[in-house]
């Protein structure tokens, strides 16, 4: 009887260890590529162009030159011109932000604290999307953990932040908004799962920047050589 006792404690310390040791594999990749998903989520290559103008015909927006665009202006309505003013001043507005951003050394960005379990359902999408094939999950990988922020301290470019330290946390765009907080975006992540021989890796990402400014994905992370990179990204919402 004796015997069958320490069996199962052996056992059961010998599960414990290997879900530590998989959880702690899992948190140091997350540790080597978080700036990168950072990067890839947070730096747009082109600025975001303002929503179309409901007072101006679809055909201007598929203008190419500025020469079209001026003699389709000068032969347009009152009404039209207006729309296309505003239009164009909300563009060059938001060039300017992006240009802005580009020479912004100290981004303040929130991390939601609690990295979060990823959907088997994603998982299943990513899986056809991209034929590879990631581990089952298993019960540990439902533990959620809190990121550990003190090793980016010390990153010029970005200045992080817990989520649960933001207040107004239900509508902090608004709040944002009245203070005038720097606050750039919130960001989100899930778990890592990864395939059987560690050489792939599939996490969900979230972003917003703003109230209905935001996407949520799955990128796939691959290890070459040592180093963990981001290879795909598979988008599932937008706002």
């Amino acid at each position: 009887m004796k015997n069958i006792f320490y069996i199962l404690i052996i056992f059961f310390l010998s599960n414990c260890n290997q879900k530590e040791t998989e959880l702690n594999f899992e948190k140091e990749v997350m540790g080597k590529i978080f700036l990168d998903l950072v990067e890839h989520l947070y730096e747009p290559k082109l600025p975001t162009p303002p929503p179309p103008n409901k007072d101006i015909p679809w055909e201007y927006y598929r203008l190419n030159s500025k020469k079209r665009k001026d003699s389709f202006y000068n032969n347009s309505s009152e009404k039209v011109k207006t729309g296309i003013n505003k239009y164009e001043k909300s563009k060059n507005e938001s060039l300017r932000r992006f240009n802005d951003s580009k020479l912004t050394k100290e981004l303040l960005i929130g991390i939601v604290d609690t990295i979060h379990k990823i959907s088997a359902k994603n998982i299943e999408y990513a899986e056809k999307k991209t034929n590879i094939n990631f581990r089952e999950l298993k019960k540990s990988d439902r533990i959620e953990y809190k990121l550990d922020l003190t090793n980016y301290k010390s990153v010029e470019r970005y200045n992080f932040e817990y989520y649960s330290s933001f207040p107004n946390k239900g509508n902090i765009w608004k709040w944002k908004y009245e203070t005038g907080s720097d606050l750039k975006a919130i960001l989100n992540f899930s778990r890592i799962i990864f395939d059987k021989d560690r050489k792939n890796g599939l996490l969900e990402v979230g972003i917003s920047k703003g109230r209905l400014n935001g996407i949520g994905g799955l990128i796939i992370i691959k290890r070459i050589n040592d180093k963990w990179i981001i290879v795909d990204y598979l988008g599932l919402s937008i706002s």
